[in-house]
């Protein structure tokens, strides 16, 4: 073998004899040259090897006899520190945004993402696990998870908020308990619900009486009823469609949407809200609001406004509804 410079040194590795059949064999007197790239070996890099032996061949391994082959790599480039004064941002964003979602959301970051995230106000989520179907006792089992869930956002980071978007959940597990649960991991974060800010954002649009329409089951339904009745809403009318799972719920065409929406307004109602956060209902609320002729809150319109409210960064959006020029409540 020919000598090498001294920017090369040698190391010892095994591949199979299948793999470097056909680069195998006599090249007389031809020097001995291998190439390999600085990540690792390769048979293409290789120029002659030597044939198994007839002991190998004969030890049962066939075309995985391993042949101890001579590697030849690049040092590498020398490797320098620097001393230069490095500065840190207190955050590496304005505002931190946190959202603990069901295992099965497919509709609240695309919403949050394209209201609410900017250059200054990032958003971030975790999941807590839930299982389909949407029934009371299903939904009362996040409880014990959502402290857990809340940690995991960026731990040891402090955040501005931070919203557990389930509707459902929030009416069955409470929103005294929710807070608790969240500031139990971060104290410091406002705490946004769906059914809390839907709430507040039906009295900023002056709205008493109400149409509600829902994906839910009834017995999740009565409870939410009652959940806005406790709140000082007169119910006009209030549509369960009855489905069970919230995948189906993300799945429901705008178009249906749309049509149940108009549907499940009472001509008296001074309002509607449309709840769950499965539902792709926020994108389609200026279309609603024509048909209808009055303010329409969704769950994830009434957490992006109340998110946004708390980052300071409340904007009307004529694409967004009428409730997005409406102020935040001071007290919220």
């Amino acid at each position: 073998m020919p000598s090498m410079p001294n920017a090369w040194s040698f190391e010892r590795c095994n591949v199979g004899e299948q793999a470097v059949r056909g680069l195998t064999g006599a090249r007389g007197n031809a020097p001995f040259r291998l190439r390999v790239a600085r990540s690792g070996f390769h048979p293409r890099h290789l120029a002659h090897a030597p044939a198994a032996t007839g002991s190998q061949r004969a030890s049962g391994h066939g075309d995985k006899t391993l042949f101890s082959l001579l590697k030849v790599s690049a040092m590498s480039v020398p490797i320098t520190t620097s001393d230069l004064p490095l500065a840190l941002d207190e955050r590496a964003c304005g505002r931190r945004v946190g959202l603990i979602l069901l295992a099965t959301d497919q509709s609240t970051e695309a919403d949050f993402t394209r209201m609410v995230a900017s250059d200054t106000i990032h958003v971030f989520g975790t999941r807590i696990e839930f299982a389909n179907p949407t029934t009371t006792e299903n939904l009362r089992a996040m409880k014990p998870r959502l402290a857990a869930a809340a940690g995991l956002l960026l731990p040891g980071e402090a955040f501005d908020v931070i919203c557990f978007s389930c509707t459902s959940g929030t009416v069955l597990i409470g929103d005294d308990e929710i807070a608790a649960a969240i500031h139990a991991s971060k104290p410091e974060a406002a705490v946004v619900t769906p059914p809390a800010a839907a709430a507040m954002a039906l009295r900023a649009l002056d709205a008493r009486k109400i149409s509600v329409l829902t994906p839910y089951v009834v017995p999740v339904g009565e409870l939410m009823a009652d959940y806005f009745v406790d709140a000082g809403f007169t119910l006009e009318n209030f549509t369960c469609l009855e489905m069970e799972d919230d995948g189906d719920m993300a799945r429901m065409s705008r178009a249906s949407l749309v049509e149940a929406a108009v549907a499940a307004t009472a001509p008296s109602a001074e309002a509607l809200f449309i709840s769950c956060t499965a539902l792709r209902s926020a994108a389609a609320v200026p279309e609603i609001e024509a048909r209808i002729g009055r303010p329409v809150v969704t769950s994830n319109l009434a957490t992006v406004w109340a998110t946004l409210g708390h980052c300071g960064a409340l904007a009307a959006r004529p694409d967004a509804g009428r409730l997005m020029g409406r102020s935040l409540p001071v007290a919220a």
